[in-house]
């Protein structure tokens, strides 16, 4: 999968166009796109996509917008890592587009 972020977002999937509608899914992949291959913890997306104006359960609506997404883009479109401390899960979250190198030519 390609993003492209100059002009107007654009994902391509092997050179086609995939649209992702919605401002908030926009906005998401967008996020994710800029650190590529980096972990992005729910608490700064949801920071980000909602600032202030917090969802009334900002965890589950940033879930929803990750579930449109992957379905939008496939399920191995966005990776999910959750932290653990010696067998004890961490509440603590973070999502990331799965690093893929450019060609060069």
């Amino acid at each position: 999968m390609e993003v492209r972020l100059f002009g107007e977002l654009e994902a391509l999937d092997d050179g086609v166009p995939v649209p992702v509608r919605g401002a908030k899914q926009r906005a998401l992949l967008a996020l994710l796109a800029l650190q590529r291959g980096q972990p992005v913890s729910a608490d700064r997306l949801i920071d980000v996509l909602w600032g202030d104006g917090q969802a009334a359960n900002p965890a589950n609506a940033l879930q929803a917008q990750i579930g449109q997404l992957r379905r939008t883009l496939g399920p191995a479109a966005i990776l999910t890592t959750e932290h653990q401390m010696g067998g004890i899960r961490v509440h603590r979250t973070d999502y990331r587009l799965p690093h893929t190198p450019l060609p060069w030519t």
